[in-house]
């Protein structure tokens, strides 16, 4: 079941084995904190531009809960957006994922801090956090801060930091099909579209599509 966040929507409780998937597009300065029970399982997905000021807490409070995040960043000309995404573990046998993907044009300023705090003595937790970035024009800067506060020996822990522009390869071989140099661009940053959020489709693809054709007029 799909659930759309909003203002009021700050503070939310997953009671034991619940399973849930949010979608969140916040446009303010904002603060919202996530509790997982045991056996609980939360999905979140994050549309979110540069307007936005955004901070996110977890907490999992018992053993067995699963959590996946997955962000994707629409960054316009000579603006700046904040992040701040933070998971606190406290139960064994923990999994998480986060998955960010930014999409920047120029003069651009991407401020994303990932945080981590794992509780002593925990078994079996996985965390990992990956960052995709993409440019679409010639200058842009990046701040990007994993902070890691393990407590822990069994814990399996990693994080990724990726920046690229568009290649002259992919958008040869695209134009060696008789598409257009701006229809491969906009292929291809569908297809970041798509990856971030097609487990969305699956849940609710009238949603899902409504928001890929909103996508699809930025570039």
């Amino acid at each position: 079941m799909l659930k759309k966040l909003d203002k009021q929507n700050k503070n939310i409780i997953l009671k034991p084995q619940e399973n849930w998937v949010f979608f969140d597009e916040t446009f303010w300065k904002f603060k919202r904190t996530f509790e997982l029970d045991k056996w609980s399982n939360l999905q979140i997905f994050g549309y979110l531009d540069s307007k936005t000021d955004y901070d996110l807490e977890i907490f999992i409070k018992w053993n067995e809960a699963d959590l996946c995040l997955n962000f994707m960043i629409i960054g316009n000309e000579s603006e700046e957006m904040k992040a701040k995404i933070q998971t606190n573990i406290f139960g064994n046998f923990t999994k998480v994922k986060v998955n960010i993907v930014s999409l920047v044009k120029n003069w651009w300023f991407i401020d994303i801090d990932g945080i981590i705090d794992v509780w002593k003595h925990l078994k079996k937790v996985e965390w990992n956090l990956s960052q995709s970035n993409i440019f679409l024009g010639s200058s842009w800067k990046i701040r990007w801060v994993p902070s890691l506060m393990i407590a822990s020996d069994d814990v399996k822990v990693g994080h990724s930091l990726t920046a690229e522009k568009i290649s002259d390869e992919q958008l040869f071989y695209l134009r060696s099909r008789w598409i257009s140099e701006d229809d491969s661009v906009k292929f291809i940053l569908n297809s970041y579209f798509k990856k971030t959020f097609e487990w969305l489709e699956k849940i609710d693809n009238i949603f899902y599509i409504g928001l890929f054709k909103r996508f699809s007029t930025i570039f």
